[in-house]
């Protein structure tokens, strides 16, 4: 085979690949379209959702930390408490 025979098989080689990969993708053309939609529809509730979970997490956040620590310390105390109690 010489190079113009091997050139015309590859260039019909490819012309078949892209009409194949042209098929693919219009077959998948309607899916695409129904998931922009749905990403329309979905991306003002996540970025409701992202402003809720930063309001959750400011006010949660440091006073839960705080809390939890002071809880600690009482445990720490009773249990001192408890084992003074039965020494």
């Amino acid at each position: 085979m010489d190079a113009k025979q091997l050139r015309d098989e590859l260039a019909g080689t490819r012309k078949k690949l892209e009409e194949e990969k042209a098929a693919i993708l219009a077959r998948s053309a309607p899916l695409h379209g129904k998931r922009a939609k749905l990403l329309e529809k979905i991306q003002p509730l996540e970025a409701e959702l992202r402003k809720i979970n930063a309001e959750i997490k400011s006010i949660e956040q440091p006073a839960i930390v705080e809390v939890g620590n002071q809880i600690a310390a009482i445990a720490r105390a009773q249990g001192a408490t408890t084992l003074k109690a039965r020494g």
